[in-house]
């Protein structure tokens, strides 16, 4: 038997690119985030660090946590 799952899907997404200039400062990432993929609401970040962008997507995953 499968079920469903009553819970909607959640989504994030993350584009890494890299700026012109030195490399310590060049590091882009958006992070675009949505709690339930049959709505149209996003949530958006820009970060300038790796260890930024961690953070938000460890952020983001602890939300989930019962």
């Amino acid at each position: 038997m499968t079920s469903v799952d009553p819970e909607p899907g959640r989504i994030l997404v993350i584009r890494v690119w890299f700026e012109p200039g030195p490399p310590d400062e060049a590091f882009r990432a958006r992070i675009m985030m949505t709690a339930d993929i049959e709505s149209r609401q996003q949530e958006g970040r820009v970060v300038s660090s790796p260890e930024a962008a961690l953070e938000v997507v460890s952020r983001w995953l602890r939300q989930m946590l019962p």
